[in-house]
């Protein structure tokens, strides 16, 4: 299937694997799920790791086995299935959709809109632990006040760099750029100073689409209204990120050589110290550590730079949803399995020291400089928990780690988010690869197509 741009990284997936080892909470009184659900229920739980990636799947069964133990009255079935939109509609369709199964958080007020999943509005509120999540997050997955999923994973754009180039080129890496014109001088700095690439964006799979989208909420713009009913791919923002890509490219020659560029591609840039800088989601930290092998002590990352007029960063998540049909009994045994599996690691002590002890021994990082989906309090409550497993140097990141309260968190468009996300990498691709290109014609034809994406949804 073709992964969308904010589904989580395959480190993320393993990160939570792993998390799948930690011992069950010890809030017993909580563990009696499927009496609670009205009596003996079997559900089916997406994101069963295929077998060719046999740890991740012991750690899976191990949480099925500790998730049962928990709950004698819940049977699971688990299948490998995970989300695609080409194949969402015929799961649907042929009664295949697991009970619940983790969906990007731009698909929720679609599938809430065409009742295409199930209001969990009264499941969420009388749950002790996912009803204590950041109401900021819950605003994402609500529908005419009514709630229809689970956060469980959030991040926000941001600013990554290589501080070990930034020492080289004389910048202070615990001063990241918080704006685009010290981005730009940055760039040429670390350029003159090393001949690296000094800023690169992935320009391929939905991602070039992606980060233009946040580039011009940190102009003051989106590229769609509000209310997802009406492109605005051409309006100024958006053509101020484009023409900063653009400058970057030809004006400064600070972009580097390569111009198909995948999110993969611009990470292991960074890693490799062959790019300064790059913006992507802050949670891309694990894979810079567990994929590209790249130092702790060299990563940065700061808040997606913003001009004066700058709305914020785009926020985005995973979304763990339930089958629309479900019976009242299956969706409270999937709620009670969706904070099992996510959440309890975050709020219970005995679960969070079992997850960062399982982390720590499979070399995953712990205490990572994610967006933390409950409040600041709780937060602090888990770090200290895993104090003596953390391995994060996570005063690199103060910066970044205060933007998450303060810097407004944008989401993702309603509406056909994907497929403008698409025609606008070739946009991107166009603009890097011909000097001539006309920024406004092109972002002019771009919106004609993606003002039919959103007509024909």
């Amino acid at each position: 299937m073709k992964r969308s741009p904010r589904g989580v990284a395959a480190v993320l997936a393993a990160g939570a694997a792993i998390g799948m080892l930690a011992a069950c909470s010890s809030n017993s009184n909580e563990s009696s799920a499927g009496s609670a659900a009205g009596g003996p229920v079997t559900i089916t739980v997406g994101e069963k790791p295929p077998a060719d990636q046999a740890e991740l799947l012991k750690a899976f069964d191990a949480k099925v086995a500790q998730f049962e133990k928990a709950n004698p009255d819940i049977k699971l079935k688990t299948v490998e299935t995970t989300w695609a939109p080409d194949t969402y509609q015929a799961m649907l369709a042929g009664g295949t959709m697991p009970t619940t199964l983790r969906v990007p958080l731009t698909e929720i007020q679609s599938l809430a809109a065409r009742q295409q999943i199930m209001d969990i509005t009264d499941l969420v509120h009388s749950d002790p632990v996912v009803s204590r999540i950041n109401p900021v997050t819950l605003k994402g997955v609500t529908r005419d006040d009514k709630i229809y999923g689970v956060p469980v994973g959030s991040y926000t754009v941001g600013l990554i760099y290589n501080r070990a180039l930034y020492t080289k080129a004389g910048l202070d890496p615990d001063k990241p750029p918080t704006t685009w014109d010290e981005v730009r001088a940055n760039a040429k700095a670390i350029a003159a100073a090393t001949g690296k690439a000094g800023w690169v964006v992935p320009t391929t799979k939905n991602f070039g689409g992606w980060m233009l989208t946040a580039m011009s909420y940190s102009m003051g713009g989106q590229i769609e209204d509000a209310d997802g009913t009406k492109s605005q791919v051409d309006s100024e923002p958006v053509k101020q990120a484009l023409d900063f890509v653009r400058s970057v490219r030809w004006d400064d020659n600070t972009f580097g050589a390569n111009f198909l560029l995948t999110a993969d591609d611009v990470q292991r840039l960074v890693a490799a110290g062959s790019a300064g800088q790059a913006i992507l989601a802050g949670d891309r930290y694990n894979s810079l550590v567990v994929n590209w092998k790249m130092k702790p002590q060299d990563i940065g990352i700061g808040p997606l730079p913003q001009d004066s007029d700058g709305i914020g960063t785009l926020a985005g998540g995973n979304i763990s949803v339930v089958r629309p049909d479900a019976k009242p009994a299956e969706a409270a045994a999937a709620v009670k399995w969706i904070r099992f599996m996510y959440l309890d690691s975050q709020i219970d002590q005995q679960a969070a020291i079992a997850d960062a002890k399982a982390r720590k021994a499979q070399g995953f990082p712990v205490g990572y400089p994610g967006v933390p989906l409950f409040d600041a309090a709780t937060t602090e409550k888990y770090l200290e928990y895993v104090k003596p497993y953390v391995d994060v140097p996570r005063q690199h990141f103060t910066t970044y780690l205060g933007s998450i309260n303060t810097l407004p968190l944008v989401p993702e468009p309603k509406n056909q988010a994907q497929q403008i996300y698409a025609l606008l990498d070739s946009t991107v691709q166009a603009v890097l690869t011909k000097k001539d290109a006309d920024v406004g014609k092109l972002l002019s034809d771009a919106n004609t197509q993606a003002q039919n994406l959103i007509a024909a949804r």
